[in-house]
């Protein structure tokens, strides 16, 4: 959830930055419009990858897609203190968001996970983020860019349907486009590359 806020807060600032913050497309609550509101996260941990879906209602309620098995948690934030609940019980966290870092404590614990493909955005150095891959295998559904255009961070470049929801492919920074390619209707496998930025040069 709280890696879902941050990339709302990047959505609001680029809609501000665009001079539309009323328009739908702006994602400000880091949800893709129209969609069922599931949203793809991959993070790898102690040498091991993970991949799930969620969805955030906003009002507390969260829920978690994990090789087919769904679950509902209670969630209640405040600063970096999360409580999650679940009919198993409570439990408290702490948790720090640094980019693609993420660190959670708690129960005695201690894990630090690095995001990757989070809503499609693969890297975590974006100065150096030159190619864009698929999350995971699925079909392109959306194209809306070509070589040559210039993009600004955040922008959706493409589409991905896969596992039944869609991962929007995004800028993870500025540039100009380089390569595409995938085109509508194309399968992919999981980490292709979809797009290439051309070289700041």
């Amino acid at each position: 959830v709280m890696v879902m806020q941050r990339r709302g807060e990047q959505a609001r600032r680029n809609a501000a930055r665009r001079g539309d913050g009323q328009s739908p497309w702006a994602d400000t609550d880091s949800w893709r419009l129209g969609s069922a509101s599931w949203q793809q996260l991959a993070f790898d941990t102690a040498g091991q990858s993970y991949a799930l879906a969620a969805r955030w209602n906003g009002a507390g309620a969260l829920t978690i897609l994990n090789e087919g098995v769904e679950s509902t948690w209670t969630v209640r934030i405040e600063g970096n203190r999360v409580r999650l609940g679940s009919e198993a019980g409570q439990t408290r966290h702490r948790v720090w968001v640094d980019g693609e870092r993420v660190e959670v404590t708690g129960e005695g614990r201690r894990h630090r996970l690095t995001l990757r493909a989070v809503l499609g955005v693969v890297g975590s150095n974006q100065e150096e983020q030159q190619a864009l891959t698929a999350p995971m295998a699925g079909k392109v559904i959306e194209s809306r860019v070509q070589p040559g255009h210039r993009v600004n961070e955040g922008d959706t470049l493409m589409v991905v349907e896969a596992m039944k929801m869609e991962h929007r492919i995004i800028a993870a920074r500025d540039g100009v486009i380089e390569m595409v390619l995938a085109d509508v209707g194309d399968f992919v496998e999981g980490n292709a590359v979809l797009l290439r930025f051309a070289d700041d040069t």
